[in-house]
């Protein structure tokens, strides 16, 4: 009996622990993709100033949640997503609007694939 009472305890701790770090993840990528499509409009109608304030906000959103969402998935997924917001960062500081924008779709590219994983699937079990 003692064993089959414990069996349950690690389930249901697992599975809070499992959604917990969906919850995480995806409210963090889904507030930063918002910030990107909107640093992306902004760059497009010529408020580079305002387009900066966004990008440089969704970047420290990232890097205060980066280490709990490091719990829950492994680095390459996420560097990328970080490597690709620092690159749009510095093209929008140094002037190239296009650069920045063709860097902040595949950033926005990136966290959509990245949000697509993390979702319950047949196809991502097999």
């Amino acid at each position: 009996m003692h064993r089959l009472i414990s069996t349950v305890i690690i389930f249901i701790l697992t599975l809070l622990i499992i959604t917990a770090g969906f919850a995480i993840n995806t409210r963090t990528t889904n507030s930063i993709n918002e910030k990107i499509n909107t640093a992306i409009e902004l760059n497009t109608y010529g408020e580079i100033e305002d387009a900066k304030n966004i990008i440089q906000t969704a970047i420290d959103e990232w890097d205060n949640h980066i280490e709990t969402m490091l719990l829950f998935e492994s680095h390459g997924k996420l560097d990328q997503i970080e490597e690709s917001l620092k690159i749009a960062q510095m093209y929008i500081k140094n002037g190239e609007t296009e650069m920045f924008n063709a860097e902040c779709k595949r950033a926005s590219i990136l966290i959509d694939h990245f949000n697509s994983l993390e979702y319950p699937t047949i196809y991502n079990i097999f």
